[in-house]
C-alpha cells in the first residue's frame, strides 16, 4: 500500500509500505523555482522493527537527486554509498551524456548529508570537476547520445574504455543507431 499526497501536490506518493513493513519514503523540493515539486530524496529502510503501534523504520539508505541551478534539469543522482550518475544536456534540453561513477564515492556520510540536507548542484559539480582534474574519470561508465532535428535519438554510444579525463577512447565504442 502507499500514501498519496493531496491533489495540491500533484498526487505524488510520499511513503509506501508493504505488508512485511518494507518502507520507502520520498521527499520533494518545496522551494519556489525550477526544482519545486521535484524528487529530492528517496529513502529505503533496510530494517523494519515491529512496535506496538505498527512498524518503525530503521537503518535508512538514501538516494539524492540534484538539479541544475538554471533550468532545474536533473544533473546528479547520488546513491546511498556515494556512487553517482551525472547527466549532461544539449542546448535543446536532450540528454547528451550520462556518466555513472560506481567506484568514486561522493562523501555523503562525511559531509553530513541526509534526507533534509541534500548536496547542492555546485557542491557535487565542483567535486566531479576535482575528480576530473585528478584523472579519476577513467573508472566511469559513459553513454553519449545524438539527436535528429525532431529531438529523437539518432545514436547511442556506449564506451568500453575512457581516458583519465572521462572521454571515450577511439575504437572502444559500441554505437547503436536508431532509424
Amino acid at each position: 500500500s502507499y500514501v498519496d499526497e493531496n491533489s495540491v501536490h500533484h498526487e505524488r506518493w510520499i511513503k509506501k509500505q508493504d505488508s512485511l513493513g518494507n518502507t520507502v519514503v520520498r521527499n520533494y523540493y518545496t522551494e519556489d523555482g525550477f526544482t519545486k515539486n521535484k524528487l529530492k530524496t528517496e529513502t529505503h529502510y533496510r530494517t523494519i522493527l515491529q512496535s506496538g503501534d505498527g512498524y518503525t523504520e530503521s537503518d535508512p539508505v538514501t538516494t539524492y537527486y540534484v538539479y541544475g541551478d538554471i533550468l532545474g534539469e536533473l544533473r546528479y543522482v547520488i546513491d546511498p554509498e556515494g556512487g553517482y550518475t551525472w547527466y549532461d544536456y544539449d542546448t535543446e534540453g536532450n540528454i547528451k551524456t550520462v556518466m555513472t561513477f560506481p567506484a568514486t564515492e561522493f562523501p555523503i556520510k562525511q559531509a553530513g548529508f541526509h534526507k533534509d540536507n541534500v548536496p547542492t548542484y555546485a557542491e557535487v559539480n565542483d567535486w566531479r570537476l576535482d575528480n576530473k582534474a585528478l584523472g579519476k574519470l577513467a573508472q566511469a561508465q559513459r553513454i553519449d547520445y545524438t539527436y535528429d532535428f525532431r529531438g529523437q535519438v539518432l545514436t547511442e554510444t556506449t564506451w568500453t574504455r575512457l581516458t583519465e579525463s572521462g572521454e571515450g577512447v577511439v575504437g572502444c565504442d559500441n554505437v547503436t543507431r536508431y532509424i
